[in-house]
């Protein structure tokens, strides 16, 4: 029992705030958007955004797409500003790496 524990302790060191969750294949489906990072796909779920993509060209941006890749969630923690305003994403993220796109039907 004392090992079971143990391992579990140190499985869950790995899955702290910085990825809960990295390289499950998926598919999604929604409206290809900018945002000021990345492209980004809304769907029902909410944002997937496509970090290797800074934008959609004019043959996607606005058009339903589909999109297939690894999943890829990240806890961002918001900085400390010391009282100044920034730009920053915070929050549960949902990223897309190694993107396959097309128009959906």
């Amino acid at each position: 029992m004392f090992l079971k524990i143990l391992l579990y302790s140190f499985i869950l060191s790995f899955t702290g705030n910085d990825q809960d969750f990295y390289n499950k294949k998926i598919t999604i489906t929604g409206t290809a958007e900018n945002s000021k990072a990345y492209a980004v796909v809304i769907t029902s779920d909410g944002p997937y955004f496509i970090p290797h993509l800074s934008h959609w060209n004019d043959h996607y941006l606005g058009k339903k797409v589909k999109v297939t890749g690894r999943l890829v969630i990240k806890n961002h923690e918001a900085q400390s500003t010391h009282g100044k305003q920034v730009q920053e994403m915070a929050g549960t993220i949902r990223y897309i790496k190694r993107a396959k796109v097309s128009l959906a039907e």
